[in-house]
């Protein structure tokens, strides 16, 4: 696999392998937490947005649009 942390935007499946998520949960995570960009009909994920929320995630200052999806996954 290509060296991720070169690459500013992630298609989705370069997403799910950064996180280790699967593909439907990266869709909606990328979403909510704002790293979605759409270039054309391509969907693809800013990694540095991805970095800064898993960042706050460390810090338990993640997004109140990240608590609301931890609920929803959980349940």
């Amino acid at each position: 696999m290509k060296d991720l942390t070169m690459k500013r935007l992630l298609d989705v499946k370069e997403l799910c392998a950064y996180c280790g998520i699967g593909i439907c949960t990266a869709r909606e995570w990328g979403r909510e937490i704002g790293a979605e960009r759409r270039i054309g009909r391509r969907v693809l994920y800013d990694r540095m947005a991805v970095d800064k929320e898993i960042d706050r995630m460390g810090r338990g200052e993640a997004s109140s649009a990240l608590h609301e999806w931890e609920g929803s996954v959980a349940e």
